[in-house]
């Protein structure tokens, strides 16, 4: 009786077999389709569809007679820095003469598919689809897969089959080699399955897809909008307060009554204030901050939207009490004065009690 080798269903969907079950089963003859689903305890699929490997539907890589391309022949040249990381975005710009990247590169051709082998720039989703290219041909980083799609596959279906999270995660879980050098091999790619869809079908879903991540664009772009509008509102909204006009009427109406000087007398901060001043960086820079101790508020600290911890330095005692002169308590205004935060404000919250603040930081008391 022949053995049966079941698959592990991965949490997305995706399956994991055994490396006796794909062996075994690279090339699955076509007469046991009917029998691969029950076999393998895989999802079964719709009317139509079918599970094949991604060797089947597509060339892993593709055959390129590099023969053909003349030496002196500009060619399009892709490094990795050239695709995009979870994007699709693939920059085919840059020209290099045919017998500079012969030797040493990957060729590819207008409608193949990049996949990027290596840690970290696979997980990052560093795939695309190549456009048309100059003379032809192209040639890019040895660190891609090229896969090819076969008659009846169409690019996008198998583009947004092997950049999504689902397969990229499982593709991470099989990579080979050292740490900081993982690969995703040649054999994984070909032997990964894919729930492959009628040619019509394969459109209406790409279309689908691109017609949800084009919503999904828009979206993010009015959010966008809608965040630099609010910035924007909030600022006019100070700049009027301080400047009194958001209650120059109701100052008209009732100042006489309620004995209200108008308009407003114009002050200097000093004759409001007990204490303005802004700190230093103790010496050493950065090299001398702790990783714990008293809080050293840097203009990254400061916000419009608040006051953040994120990247909040520590110094020891000892600094601090050189910095004695700028100890900030609850409800200090803090501003940026320096660089390209500067006018960034807000108050110390009550956790920075005791804190104090950098040369790039202005304190108001």
């Amino acid at each position: 009786m022949k053995p049966s080798h079941k698959a592990k269903i991965h949490e997305d969907g995706i399956p994991t077999f055994s490396e006796d079950f794909m062996t075994e089963r690279k090339q699955p003859p076509l007469q046991e389709r009917a029998s691969f689903e029950q076999e393998t305890n895989y999802p079964s699929l719709p009317d139509g569809w079918a599970w094949r490997t991604l060797g089947e539907i597509a060339d892993v890589p593709p055959r390129i007679d590099k023969s053909n391309i003349p030496d002196d022949a500009l060619v399009s040249f892709v490094p990795m820095p050239a695709v995009g990381a979870g994007n699709g975005h693939i920059d085919v710009s840059q020209l290099r003469p045919a017998k500079e990247v012969k030797k040493g590169y990957t060729p590819f051709q207008a409608g193949d598919v990049l996949f990027a082998k290596i840690t970290p720039c696979m997980e990052n989703g560093k795939m695309a689809i190549v456009p048309r290219v100059i003379n032809g041909y192209g040639f890019g980083s040895t660190e891609f897969h090229v896969l090819r799609p076969k008659q009846d596959i169409d690019t996008r279906y198998l583009y947004h089959f092997v950049s999504n999270t689902s397969f990229r995660r499982e593709a991470a879980h099989n990579m080979t080699g050292a740490v900081g050098q993982k690969r995703v091999s040649v054999d994984f790619i070909k032997t990964s399955m894919i729930p492959l869809a009628p040619p019509d079908q394969q459109k209406l879903i790409v279309s689908e897809i691109e017609k949800q991540f084009s919503r999904l664009d828009e979206a993010v772009t009015a959010l966008k909008r809608i965040k630099v509008n609010l910035k924007r509102y909030k600022a006019s909204v100070l700049k009027a307060a301080v400047e009194g006009k958001l209650t120059e009427e109701w100052r008209k109406e009732n100042a006489k009554k309620n004995n209200i000087i108008f308009p407003w007398p114009v002050v200097k901060l000093k004759d409001v204030t007990v204490k303005v001043g802004s700190g230093a960086t103790p010496r050493g820079g950065k090299i001398s901050y702790k990783p714990i101790g008293i809080p050293l508020i840097r203009s990254m600290n400061i916000h419009f939207s608040g006051f953040k911890v994120e990247g909040l330095a520590f110094i020891d005692e000892q600094q601090a009490r050189q910095l004695d002169n700028v100890k900030v308590i609850e409800g200090d205004v803090l501003l940026n004065i320096t660089g390209a935060s500067i006018g960034r404000v807000t108050t110390a919250p009550r956790t920075m009690e005791g804190a104090r603040v950098n040369q790039h930081v202005c304190i108001y008391e």
